[in-house]
């Protein structure tokens, strides 16, 4: 989990940098790594490798939650390949208001 939430911090400050950049080509890159990072995550969980700082005995609600999340991720790569930067910005937004709500139910 704290990998995947290290390539997560990774890719929302390239997004900002690549929207500052008007190169919203590298947005998916850091995405991909993110993704690849999920899927490590959810073996983990799932072989209780991990445990949950809060709430660990609501590990389905966790992965429900998190599949929401990349479900905005995904959005947010689609906006950032079709090349709008105001709705990649917008998108952005939605995904970096989902953090707190995860982390507060989530974390310590």
């Amino acid at each position: 989990v704290q990998n995947e939430m290290r390539l997560l911090h990774e890719a929302m400050r390239d997004a900002v940098t690549a929207i500052a950049d008007d190169d919203l080509a590298r947005i998916g890159e850091s995405l991909h790594r993110v993704h690849r990072a999920k899927e490590l995550t959810e073996k983990a969980l799932h072989a209780k490798e991990y445990k949950l700082p809060k709430n660990p005995e609501n590990v389905a609600a966790f992965i429900a939650k998190d599949e929401a999340f990349h479900d905005e991720l995904e959005k947010l790569f689609a906006a950032a390949k079709s090349k709008d930067t105001n709705a990649t910005s917008l998108q952005l937004g939605v995904v970096l208001s989902r953090c707190s709500d995860c982390h507060t139910q989530f974390r310590r």
